[in-house]
C-alpha cells in the first residue's frame, strides 16, 4: 500500500474533493452553510499528521528539542467550510506542509497558504469566502494576499503580536471614536463589543486599514469578572446590528478547533 501511494503527488487529491463539492453544489447542501450575503466561512488551520523520533523520510519537517531529541514530522494546512448553526463542518482544500527536494529548511504554515490560497481561488473561482484564520495569519504579506484574491477575512489578533493595534484602539477609545455596545443575556450574563474602522494594521504597514472588534462576555454572578476576552480584524464592514454575527461567524473556527482538540 505504501509503495502504490507514496508517489502519488497529494494535489491529485484535489479533483476528489472538487467532485464532492460539485455534488454538493446541485444537491442544494451548500446553501446551509450560506451567510452574509451568500458567502462561505472558511476556516483554515494547520493540523499534525504524522510524529516520530526514529520513522522519516526526505520530506519530514525536522525539530531539534532541548533534550537533545529529534522528532520528524509532517503537518498539513486545512480549509473547511463551517457555520455557526451547523454541527458539521465541509473538508474543501488541503496543502502538505512538507520540504521539497532539495530544501534545507522546514517549510511553514505561511508559504503552505501561498498555495492553498491560490489552488483554492482557481478551483472555485465563482464563490465568495470569508477566511477565518489565527493570529499567525494577522500578518500585512497574508492580508495582502487575501485581498489579491478578492476574499473576505476575519483573523484573531492577540496583543503579542498586534500590539500596535491594540494602541491605536485605545487611542481612539480615549478619543471617544469607537463604538460600543453591551447586550445582558437571559440567564444573567453580558456581552459587549467595542469597534473602530480604518485602522491601519501597524506602522510598518499603514496602507493595509482593517477594522477591529473587541468582545468580551461578563459573568451572570460577577459583573466585574469578565470571563472571554477576544479580539479580532475584519475587512466586512461592522455595525451595531451585525457585530454580533461577526462574533459568532469568528468564534465558529475556535469552536471547530477546540471540538478537533477534544476528540
Amino acid at each position: 500500500m505504501r509503495q502504490i501511494l507514496d508517489p502519488v503527488k497529494p494535489c491529485e487529491l484535489r479533483r476528489a474533493f472538487r467532485a464532492v463539492h460539485s455534488s454538493a453544489q446541485r444537491g442544494k447542501v451548500l446553501e446551509d452553510f450560506a451567510i452574509f450575503d451568500n458567502r462561505y466561512l472558511l476556516s483554515i488551520d494547520g493540523t499534525g499528521l504524522f510524529s516520530s523520533t526514529k520513522v522519516k523520510c526526505a520530506q519530514c519537517g525536522v525539530k531539534k528539542h532541548r533534550n537533545g531529541v529529534t522528532e520528524y514530522y509532517h503537518q498539513s494546512l486545512v480549509a473547511v467550510i463551517v457555520h455557526p448553526e451547523q454541527k458539521t463542518v465541509l473538508p474543501m482544500d488541503f496543502e502538505p506542509i512538507v520540504k521539497s527536494d532539495g530544501d534545507k529548511k522546514n517549510d511553514c504554515e505561511r508559504n503552505a497558504s501561498k498555495r492553498l490560497l491560490a489552488a483554492i481561488n482557481q478551483g472555485y473561482s465563482k464563490r465568495k469566502f470569508i477566511v477565518l484564520e489565527d493570529a499567525l495569519a494577522a500578518n500585512a504579506p497574508h492580508i495582502q494576499l487575501l485581498m489579491d484574491c478578492d476574499m473576505d477575512f476575519i483573523i484573531n489578533i492577540k496583543p503579542v503580536g498586534n500590539a500596535s493595534l491594540f494602541d491605536a484602539m485605545h487611542e481612539r477609545f480615549l478619543l471617544k471614536q469607537v463604538t460600543e455596545g453591551e447586550q445582558t443575556q437571559s440567564d444573567g450574563s453580558a456581552r459587549g463589543y467595542r469597534f473602530a474602522a480604518d485602522m491601519p494594521l501597524n506602522a510598518s504597514h499603514p496602507n493595509i486599514r482593517v477594522n477591529m472588534i473587541e468582545y468580551w462576555e461578563v459573568d451572570k454572578l460577577d459583573p466585574e469578572k469578565v470571563t472571554l476576552n477576544m479580539s479580532w480584524i475584519t475587512n466586512l464592514q461592522i455595525s451595531p446590528e451585525n457585530v454580533f454575527d461577526i462574533v459568532q461567524a469568528a468564534r465558529t473556527r475556535w469552536k471547530v478547533e477546540k471540538k478537533r482538540s477534544t476528540r
